[in-house]
């Protein structure tokens, strides 16, 4: 009868770490999946921002909407907000109502529509300006300006959603 050692053979051993050498390979190769999820998320956000411009050697006063992020960005809701009332924005026709609300004449300005479904790719910057006004409407359309402010809601192209508001409040 052949004498059996009690314990862990050498191939036992051998087995055993192979395993545990293989569930740690799977455990690090998950989380640097994970990780480059993550990293390529982060590489694609967008970020929008709104600004309000005058130049007064030109006269022109210009409301600026940029992406300043380094991924592109897709609006699914604009509001403009006129004395706190929102104006759901979609196409160029609900800019005219906000122009009304403002008492800004429709003439004055010359714009584009930020609307539904519009991607703004990084660096993109889409302007509204106004054209060169007479010394007395400047100040009508500068005093209507403290009166707007914008509320944009986009994703990233992973489908995060943020959201952005702004004022273009300014003393006069």
């Amino acid at each position: 009868m052949a004498n059996k050692r009690p314990g862990i053979t050498p191939e036992i051993f051998v087995a055993i770490a192979a395993v545990v050498i293989a569930l740690l390979a799977f455990a690090v190769s998950v989380h640097q999946g994970i990780e480059t999820r993550r990293h390529n998320r982060l590489s694609v956000l967008p970020a929008f921002d709104f600004s309000r411009e005058e130049h007064k050697e030109s006269e022109l006063v210009g409301v600026f909407f940029e992406n300043r992020g380094i991924g592109p960005g897709i609006i699914f809701e604009f509001n403009a907000l006129v004395d706190g009332t929102s104006f759901p924005i979609q196409s160029a026709e609900e800019w005219v109502v906000v122009l009304e609300k403002l008492d800004i004449n429709e003439s004055w300005i010359i714009w584009r529509s930020f609307g539904i479904g519009l991607m703004v790719k990084p660096g993109e910057r889409l302007a509204a300006e106004n054209k060169k006004l007479d010394a007395n409407d400047r100040p009508r359309l500068l005093r209507a300006l403290n009166r707007l402010q914008f509320q944009v809601e986009y994703k990233s192209m992973y489908g995060e959603q943020f959201t952005k508001e702004t004022s273009f409040s300014k003393r006069l």
